[in-house]
């Protein structure tokens, strides 16, 4: 890492395809759902809801998400469940709509 790179990853272009979003998520709706799902802006807490999916799914979910880079973690307030978003490039290949396309989810 260079100086005045601190704090800022570089994301490899491995990452940024659809071949690598398509290997994380699998087969699996649930996981494609929380992806969907986050936003920047709500809590798990508020996914977990909105989903009508426990709050452990999500977050275990989450988890598989950011360990493979497609989210990271945007916010931590006090008292409250962590907060996600997406990484710049998932927005520019249109990754959302690739995946609602994909497992046929209309509205998230």
């Amino acid at each position: 890492m260079n100086a005045g790179d601190e704090g800022e990853e570089k994301e490899p272009e491995n990452f940024c395809t659809t071949t690598h979003v398509d290997k994380v998520v699998g087969d699996s709706k649930e996981l494609a759902k929380v992806f969907l799902a986050i936003n920047g802006k709500d809590s798990l807490e508020k996914i977990s809801k909105r989903l009508k999916m426990s709050l452990k799914k999500v977050q275990q979910n989450s988890e598989i998400l950011a360990q493979n880079k497609l989210i990271f973690i945007f916010n931590m307030p006090p008292g409250k469940s962590v907060v996600y978003a997406k990484p710049h490039w998932i927005h520019f290949q249109n990754i959302d709509d690739h995946i609602r396309v994909r497992f046929w989810i209309k509205n998230l």
